[in-house]
């Protein structure tokens, strides 16, 4: 009589079926867990991949700081051009050989 019935927990579960499907339940919420954490880690949107954006967006940041001051460099030397004519004339003298009339060039 007592062969064909099973034996039941404190909480009315077989022996053993509880502490089953409670291993069950932990390991699938541990693989999906890892699922979830990989995903987030590795994924084309993942952490990684967010933190090689932050990097480049860094390094572009850079890159127009340093552009933007050659520009403000640049257009300081365009308005010296513009409103110095002994500049244009030293520079017309040095690189194009060109002499005011009248003047005696030196060759040595």
């Amino acid at each position: 009589m007592a062969e064909g019935r099973r034996r039941l927990s404190r909480r009315g579960f077989p022996n053993g079926e509880k502490t089953g499907r409670a291993r069950r339940y932990l390991l699938f919420a541990a693989c999906f867990f890892l699922l979830i954490l990989l995903l987030s880690l590795f994924s084309s949107r993942g952490l990684l991949s967010l933190y090689r954006l932050y990097r480049t967006e860094q390094h572009l940041q850079t890159q127009i700081s340093e552009l933007k001051s050659g520009n403000e460099v640049l257009r300081g030397e365009v308005s010296a051009w513009e409103n110095d004519a002994s500049r244009i004339e030293m520079a017309a003298r040095d690189e194009l050989g060109l002499v005011k009339p009248g003047e005696l060039i030196y060759q040595f």
